[in-house]
């Protein structure tokens, strides 16, 4: 019997939490967190300890598959695969232009350092403007708001210089998600916070329910869910009445602060309050300890991108930031960490709002690109479109839009009359049912990588590099290494690293391009792998930021009209909402407000597949005790839940940390069935959601927060 261990970090989230691997004669007999890794020191969460049944499951893919009739795969050789699909591709693009193609990437995509560079060479190579991505399910509200506000080119402030920190509808000790979305560090951040705790960090919350975040702040504000933009119109009231905003940053940088402040005069703090159901001394006194600073920001997680209001309450929350001058100036340095990549000192100035959605292509569904993304939820809307250049064929990367993406019905619809439909999955999710291609990938294990593609989430300068752990199975393949071969078989070249990767050539391996990639290294590739635990490299230290440019006269937009409009639009909602409860003297609504709930077992859908990972059961309904008494129910009830869009069973569990009229479950479970989810599946809460009603502007980003549901017996037998 042969006994190895092996040191390599987890890719199943952003953290990249270093890990053993303990094998005997190639089998991983254990998994536990590495003790000696320069950041996370032994901590690792319970996906990380399961990564090795990501790779051994009997539910993965070690072939790829082709549909040979509807609901029925067969084997397929990748070089045959790859063919096929080159070949119809080809024929699309020559028949009605590269438009007939569209691309959806997911979260998966950015978690092996060389899946999305290749994806986005591929695409760009095909030249289709139509590009989909989960973003645009939960987060396209921060691209409308620096398109709108403009942003800062230096980037954000570092938690590790701060004094204050507002965390917005988020709960990075879970997510992980941290770096340019919310400022919190990535790795092992439980400990991280407690250090900056004890460093004087204070600590602002808001949140509907006490996360374990919020159990660590100074101020918890849990608000109403879905009364974000409320709030932050309301905290901006304060900060101006007060004079409590930077007024030398922004007589330069934020002009229109009179119109900023007429466009939140009617937010008074007592409305504002008692809109979110905080109290009012609470609210001021968030203001106040911000507003004291003198440095830390305030950032969103997807809790206020999708609710209500979502575009006017991100533009807020990051107007708070604005006013307050919170970003990096002359000298100071730039958040991220860059070894395996490259560094530039970037200006402390403003790159000016460009609005550049209203420019060039629109969609059949009349939306302008964000960020070169059409909305998601409007893909089916792209396939059935009455057009030459409607979406006839689709390449999904890293993701599963058939769950992530409301309206299950009309997206599987979708899905299922297209010409062609290509995914790159390690299971048969729901996506893959339909599919005409389901391409096997190599497993986390089974590659080699580095830590590059998550330095823009860093706050220290680390980098590791990992060999492949186990062999990978020899039906598979890598995804990047697929995408060159498929753009080979069309006869086309893939430009990235430098490099022109054309037909032809010798195909390389992942080492060859990853040496490729650290080719303008701060520290050579050679060098970090001869730290096995991986390093900190205190000679990438952060750049500072450089002074502005001569001249530029780029300012924030603080309060455009249509920000007017809208604030104008959510006093209206408040001011009717106001009356009809006046009108039912007092009587409460039954209804609760459904929100999302991050679960450490998983990545969105990515580990409901594992047997043993996920608590049994699967995907419950949490609600506070009193709503389970009022609502005359015990632990473990099942009961059913329905929105205006539809209805699902699932089984309660009391959770005292939720505020009261609230309830919460997590996004991601469920099967491809539309009638119900098969036992064990979990609940797909994307029956109770709408692709087509309360979609935002701009983004077209739907509602999956704040959903109201009222709770009625279950529907179906358990």
């Amino acid at each position: 019997m042969t006994s190895e261990t092996k040191f390599t970090y987890c890719r199943l989230c952003p953290a990249t939490c270093g890990l053993v691997v303990q094998l005997s004669d190639g089998v991983v007999t254990k998994i536990t967190g590495d003790e000696e890794h320069a950041l996370t020191r032994g901590f690792t969460c319970t996906k990380g300890r399961h990564l090795a049944d990501f790779c051994t499951t009997p539910a993965r893919l070690r072939e790829s598959q082709r549909k040979v009739a509807p609901g029925r795969h067969e084997p397929v050789a990748i070089d045959v695969a790859i063919g096929e699909i080159a070949a119809r591709l080809s024929d699309i693009i020559d028949t009605h232009g590269p438009d007939a193609v569209a691309l959806y990437t997911g979260t998966q995509a950015a978690y092996a350092s060389l899946t999305l560079p290749f994806t986005l060479a591929f695409w760009k190579t095909i030249g289709s403007r139509k590009k989909f991505s989960s973003m645009t399910v939960d987060q396209a509200a921060k691209w409308v708001a620096e398109g709108r506000l403009g942003r800062w080119a230096a980037g954000s402030q570092r938690l590790a210089d701060a004094n204050v920190w507002m965390f917005v509808g988020t709960n990075p000790l879970v997510s992980m998600q941290g770096g340019y979305f919310t400022g919190f560090p990535i790795h092992d951040g439980m400990r991280r916070l407690a250090e900056e705790k004890r460093r004087g960090l204070q600590l602002i919350v808001v949140d509907p329910r006490r996360t374990e975040l919020a159990t660590r702040a100074d101020i918890h504000l849990q608000i109403i869910p879905g009364t974000d933009a409320a709030l932050f119109a309301g905290f901006l009231h304060v900060l101006l009445a007060e004079g409590l905003f930077d007024g030398e940053f922004c007589a330069r940088w934020a002009p229109d602060i009179d119109g900023l402040r007429a466009a939140v005069a009617a937010f008074t703090p007592r409305t504002a309050a008692a809109v979110c159901g905080v109290a009012e001394d609470d609210l001021v006194a968030a203001v106040r300890l911000f507003a004291r600073g003198p440095r830390g920001m305030a950032t969103g997680g997807t809790g206020p991108d999708m609710g209500p209001f979502s575009n006017l309450a991100e533009h807020l929350i990051q107007t708070i930031n604005v006013v307050c001058g919170r970003f990096p100036q002359e000298g100071e340095p730039l958040a991220g960490a860059a070894v395996l990549g490259s560094a530039k000192a970037l200006p402390a100035e403003v790159i000016a709002p460009d609005r550049h959605w209203q420019q060039g292509f629109r969609s059949s569904a009349g939306y302008g690109l964000l960020n070169a993304e059409l909305p998601a939820v409007t893909l089916p809307d792209e396939i059935a479109a009455p057009a030459d250049d409607r979406v006839r064929a689709l390449i999904v990367v890293g993701g599963n839009p058939a769950v992530a993406v409301p309206g299950k019905q009309r997206m599987i619809d979708g899905l299922s009359s297209l010409e062609l439909l290509v995914t790159i999955d390690p299971f048969m999710s729901e996506t893959a049912q339909v599919a005409d291609y389901v391409i096997a990938p190599v497993s986390h294990l089974e590659r080699p990588d580095t830590t590059r593609a998550y330095e823009s989430l860093m706050d220290t300068p680390f980098a590791q590099y990992t060999p492949a752990i186990l062999p990978a199975p020899q039906g598979v393949i890598d995804d990047w290494q697929f995408l060159l071969r498929l753009a080979w078989a069309m006869g086309r070249s893939l430009k990235l690293a430098g490099r022109e990767f054309a037909p032809g050539s010798p195909l390389p391996s992942t080492d060859d391009v990853l040496e490729a990639f650290a080719a303008r290294a701060r520290v050579p590739l050679a060098e970090i792998k001869q730290h096995p635990h991986g390093a900190v490299f205190e000679a990438a230290a952060p750049v500072q930021a450089a002074p502005p440019q001569p001249g530029t006269t780029a300012v924030f937009d603080i309060a455009p009209a249509d920000v007017h409009a809208e604030l104008a639009a959510l006093a209206q909602h408040v001011a009717e909402h106001a009356q009809r409860q006046a009108d039912a003297a007092g009587a409460p609504d039954e209804r609760l407000l459904l929100i999302v709930r991050r679960a450490k077992e998983v990545m969105n859908s990515n580990g409901t597949q594992i047997a043993g990972l996920v608590r049994t059961p699967a995907n419950p309904c949490h609600v506070h005790p009193a709503d389970l008494q009022r609502l005359g129910l015990a632990a473990g009830d099942r009961v059913s839940l329905t929105s205006d869009h539809g209805s699902i069973d699932a089984v309660v569990l009391p959770d005292p940390t939720l505020r009261q009229g609230a309830a919460s479950m997590t996004h991601g479970f469920g099967g491809a069935g539309l009638d119900g989810d098969p036992p064990g599946a979990g609940t797909s809460t994307n029956r109770l959601l709408s692709a087509v009603a309360d979609l935002q502007p701009i983004s077209g980003m739907p509602m999956l927060t704040a959903v109201p549901v009222s709770v009625g017996p279950p529907q179906r037998p358990a």
